[in-house]
């Protein structure tokens, strides 16, 4: 009886911890678009902007749009990997919020060749470099906050990303290095994003953390 005790007492504790490191949640399965949602500017179909190919999401440039995730996240860190097959723009959104548009209130990790890293806030998203004193005046379209190193690898080649957001700041790695940061307001949640913008983009190993 004893013995039993101590047992059910070993899987309870097991059961009640939790290891940050974990994967909360899978972006991307690497078998389909489940849990996603396709949006592009008028007159384009948005499911031709996006299709699983040797699990990996591919992400066409041929017009504006978007994949967002169906469900909201609050504080996170995501992890991913992206390749250029054809030189271009995109990004990864975070924190998506209000009606769908081109382009969204959101937050973006900038991918655009050789810019990978940028800070970019769109649709009147206030962020602010860590050092400032407070936000810009509402209403600013577009606030950029470019990165501080390239560390890209040549078109053709896989990068690692990383953005996190915790207790209102932002911070992106792009191969394991920190490249930039910023300060959003606290407590900010929404639908991340793949960003279609120009050029052919490869997503795969897309995983959201609790750190």
């Amino acid at each position: 009886m004893r013995r039993s005790l101590i047992a059910l007492a070993a899987l309870a504790l097991c059961a009640c911890s939790s290891d940050p490191s974990e994967p909360i949640d899978r972006i991307f399965d690497g078998k389909s678009l489940a849990g996603l949602r396709a949006f592009a500017q008028p007159g384009v179909d948005p499911n031709s902007l996006f299709r699983v190919e040797n699990d990996e999401l591919v992400v066409a440039g041929a017009a504006n749009g978007y994949l967002a995730t169906e469900r909201e996240l609050g504080d996170l860190r995501i992890a991913f990997e992206w390749k250029w097959v054809t030189p271009g723009n995109s990004g990864f959104f975070i924190s998506i919020s209000g009606p769908d548009a081109i382009w969204p209130r959101t937050v973006e990790m900038q991918l655009l060749v050789d810019r990978a890293g940028d800070l970019l806030a769109l649709g009147g998203f206030p962020m602010r470099k860590v050092d400032d004193a407070g936000f810009p005046p509402p209403g600013n379209a577009i606030v950029s906050i470019p990165h501080r190193e390239g560390r890209e690898k040549p078109v053709g080649q896989w990068n690692q990303g990383e953005i996190a957001m915790k207790n209102g700041r932002v911070t992106v790695k792009v191969n394991d290095v920190l490249v930039n940061e910023a300060v959003v307001p606290a407590g900010e949640r929404g639908r991340v994003a793949f960003e279609a913008e120009g050029g052919e983009i490869r997503f795969r190993n897309v995983v959201a953390h609790a750190d």
